[in-house]
């Protein structure tokens, strides 16, 4: 996880220690849109696909996660999942509470502009696909 990468080995085992290790299998739910973020999700190993649904039913998959977290929208802004994920193939995450990564964030602001970095690389990735959507209604 690159925003994990500023804390020393120590401060990596303390953190670990307070993640819990959740198991899913295929199409299993890790989250649903609307759930109270409780965590953040570290994608130890597997696939999560991040994905809406219309009224209608049908599912729109916004981007496919290998590695790294899940939550960080809703662990930063107390608001609940924009979105919901179910794992693409058998995975392991690691759980961590909101309140411990919300105060490591406090204490290390290199772990909270790593976040901060991650959500903005998100934003200008979706503010692309909008655009590119936006030009294709048009022609």
């Amino acid at each position: 996880m690159p925003y994990f990468a500023p804390l020393s080995e120590e401060d990596l085992r303390d953190l670990a220690a307070s993640a819990d290790v959740v198991r899913r299998r295929r199409r299993e739910v890790v989250f649903q849109e609307g759930d109270a973020c409780d965590a953040l999700y570290v994608i130890a190993a597997g696939r999560v696909r991040i994905l809406k649904q219309s009224p209608e039913g049908r599912e729109q998959v916004l981007h496919l996660e290998e590695s790294g977290a899940l939550g960080e929208v809703p662990l930063i802004d107390g608001g609940p999942f924009p979105a919901s994920a179910d794992v693409a193939e058998d995975t392991v995450l690691l759980r961590l509470p909101r309140s411990t990564v919300l105060a490591w964030c406090r204490r290390h602001g290199d772990l909270a502009l790593g976040i901060a970095a991650v959500l903005a690389r998100r934003v200008r990735r979706f503010a692309t696909i909008a655009e590119m959507h936006n030009c294709k209604m048009r022609h």
